[in-house]
């Protein structure tokens, strides 16, 4: 234990080069309780020092000590002036005291005893305490109305409605009357975003993001060791530690840690690894917050963080920026087309989708036509010096992306490619039989999912477009007397052929160029017993 806190003073002291500094590049505000004086004063600073005064904090934002400064000036009848006292000077009353805003403490209205009650108040208020200064409140107005003292009573009760108010506007995470730290942590190519959620009677009072920026912890990230890092320096410093302290992954030396900060609170410190239940749902919500935090710090969108996670998974040199996804449509090798869709750094970009025609395939032979086509568009890019994708995704497994792969080779490509199988969502690497399997909620995974699941949506439309246009031709060319024209005319009027087979001779007599003959012989065509 004594190494311990020797290690910690050391690292404050020292600052080693290698030693997570936890950093978040701004000056946040406390409120200062300056309880060693005989009437404290409560006020703001952004100054933290070790003179025996009480400091709650860190805030965030500056607009919340604003908002508690003036609830407290509301709630509790306390000074708000800088003067030293009691002074040995005659001193005259502000305005405060006239409005009753202040008991008066600078001419002796109030003895520092009495004065002190407030105070206690006000820190009950500041951390968090609600429902303790509620049941307090409600006895000292109980109190008073017992002694006929209505207007101290009433002053009790305007406290105690102003103290719901707050009390319920706080997000409840609990109906347990407990007070806790949750930590969360998010991974970055350059920085590790750290965020502590200050969860106080069940209430989320608060939040503070951090970053770790120093190379060597981010290059050989440890999430036991940053955690263990990350709450010595946090907690050694200056902040308030709960009973509690919630996290995603088991510290190293855990019961040493627990100990020494047991022993830097005065009381009894857990620090605990929920794997189910209200706790877990904490975790998730501070490593959230720990993962916008990281966005905001390095000014990415929600996008680009998936680009970089899937450069992270796929093992890739370069974030996917540009990805190209192919897929074949047929119905028993029947009118066989390809799709591709491009996606731009992780959006559909439409006007650069293509399809493709089979040529040179018979049959249901999808690796035979993913061949062609990725032959026939990479060969196309390469002869115009258009730009490569950074990613191709197959929707397929192990033969489609060997097929593809053995295309880009000949072509001389070294565009990596990948195989999503749908059944159970395994990506596929060339020449490699063993598959890999994201979480199902991975945002890699999504994003690969909604290029795959985006090129089958568009290859399907194209082949329904080309089928059906085939069946309405084979349908209408049957029809003698009606040629191009005609067949033109009634697909224009009509827009399927599903209308034009619902049509009466009278309704087909109303298309342009379609004479009375004409339309009995279509009528006919499609009903071949009414015309008899």
């Amino acid at each position: 234990m004594e190494a311990l806190i020797l290690e910690c003073n050391l690292i404050k002291e020292k600052k080693p080069k290698y030693n997570i500094n936890l950093k978040d590049n701004k000056s946040y505000p406390f409120i200062k309780v300056t309880v060693n004086e005989p009437f404290p004063r409560v006020f703001k600073t952004r100054t933290f020092k070790r003179d025996g005064g009480r400091y709650f904090g860190p805030y965030p934002n500056v607009g919340l000590v604003y908002r508690n400064l003036k609830l407290i000036q509301q709630l509790f009848p306390i000074r708000s002036c800088d003067l030293e006292l009691p002074s040995k000077r005659t001193l005259e009353p502000c305005l405060d005291y006239f409005i009753k805003r202040c008991d008066g403490c600078c001419i002796d209205k109030i003895t520092p005893e009495s004065y002190r009650e407030y105070i206690d108040q006000v820190i009950l208020f500041l951390s968090g305490k609600y429902s303790k200064l509620l049941k307090y409140l409600t006895g000292e107005m109980a109190q008073a109305s017992k002694e006929l003292r209505f207007e101290v009573a009433a002053r009790f009760k305007s406290q105690i409605e102003a103290v719901k108010g707050i009390h319920e506007i706080q997000r409840v995470y609990s109906t347990e009357d407990i007070d806790l730290d949750v930590m969360g942590l998010y991974q970055g190519d350059r920085v590790i975003g750290l965020t502590l959620l200050f969860i106080r009677e069940g209430k989320l009072l608060g939040k503070r993001f951090f970053i770790i920026k120093e190379k060597e912890i981010v290059k050989n990230f440890s999430p036991e060791t940053v955690m263990g890092d990350a709450l010595k320096n946090y907690y050694s410093d200056h902040h308030e530690i709960p009973g509690e302290i919630i996290l995603p992954v088991e510290p190293l030396e855990k019961d040493l840690l627990q100990k020494y900060l047991s022993r830097l609170k005065g009381s009894r410190v857990k620090i605990t690894v929920p794997k189910v239940g209200r706790k877990i749902d904490w975790v998730q919500l501070a490593s959230q917050n720990a993962r916008f935090g990281y966005l905001e710090e390095q000014r990415m969108t929600e996008k680009e963080l998936v680009l970089t996670e899937l450069k992270k998974v796929l093992k890739l040199t370069a974030e996917p920026r540009r990805i190209e996804g192919f897929d074949i449509a047929n119905i028993l090798g029947q009118h066989s087309v390809a799709a591709m869709v491009s996606f731009k750094d992780g959006i559909a970009d439409k006007k650069s989708y293509r399809h493709f025609k089979i040529k040179s395939v018979e049959g249901p032979n999808d690796v035979g036509s993913l061949k062609e086509v990725v032959g026939r568009r990479y060969q196309k890019l390469i002869n115009e010096s258009l730009a490569l994708p950074d990613l191709i995704l197959i929707d397929g497994g192990k033969g489609q992306v060997n097929g593809a792969k053995e295309v880009l080779d000949a072509l001389n490509l070294s565009i990596p490619v990948i195989g999503l199988a749908k059944r159970e969502e395994e990506i596929f690497y060339p020449k490699n039989p063993d598959p890999l399997v994201l979480p199902r909620n991975s945002v890699a995974l999504r994003l690969l999912q909604e290029v795959r699941d985006e090129a089958h949506r568009f290859g399907n439309s194209f082949h329904r477009k080309l089928r059906d246009k085939s069946m309405i031709h084979s349908q209408l060319d049957e029809v003698k007397g009606v040629g191009k024209v005609r067949r033109k005319a009634l697909l224009k009027h009509f827009k399927t052929i599903d209308d034009i087979k619902k049509a009466s001779v009278e309704e087909l007599c109303q298309v342009d160029k379609v004479d009375q003959p004409t339309a009995e012989k279509v009528y006919g065509y499609f009903h071949p017993k009414d015309s008899r």
